[in-house]
């Protein structure tokens, strides 16, 4: 029996969000077969401009981890499909509080035999004080393809905002 799904949940200082894709192959096409989500993080509807390879941007709609945030994205690329995940804009860390509550993101993917996945999201700015971890495990079958990179910009001294204390822990 599957559990029904819990409401999203306000952590004491922050949200808890999840994110469960699978893509699969049907015919000359990438589909999400499964797409489920808790708390405020989505999938926009995906598209198709390489033709039967799949994107689909990941959304938070909050625009931003504060402290407390706890991002789980699970993405399982089953045989012979193709995925390219990305981000309609830069994600942000904000500064953490006084008890310097991490903002995370844990990022877990599984390709199988024959399949690719793509994750190439914007830029993270991450802001002065943040307490910011990002985990990332990429699980590959042999024949398995993944290719990502991540961009990280510390504050935004172009504008004068210096990245002068917090942390960055990022784990691959």
């Amino acid at each position: 029996m599957k559990a029904a799904r819990q409401p999203p949940t306000l952590a004491p200082s922050g949200w808890s969000a999840s994110l469960e894709l699978t893509a699969s192959r049907r015919a000359e096409r990438t589909v999400l077969s499964r797409n489920a989500h808790i708390g405020p993080l989505r999938v926009q509807r995906p598209f198709y401009p390489e033709g039967g390879i799949c994107h689909a941007y990941i959304l938070h709609p909050p625009g931003g981890l504060v402290a407390g945030d706890a991002l789980d994205i699970n993405v399982h690329c089953e045989n012979a499909s193709q995925l390219l995940l990305t981000t309609p804009s830069a994600g942000r860390v904000y500064c953490s509080n006084q008890h310097r509550q991490a903002q995370t993101q844990t990022v877990n993917i599984r390709v199988d035999a024959g399949a690719r996945c793509e994750l190439l999201p914007q830029e993270s700015i991450v802001f002065d004080c943040a307490e910011a971890v990002n985990r990332l495990s990429i699980f590959l079958a042999e024949g398995a393809q993944f290719n990502a990179w991540e961009i990280t910009c510390l504050g935004r001294p172009a504008s004068g905002e210096l990245f002068e204390g917090g942390q960055l822990q990022q784990r691959w």
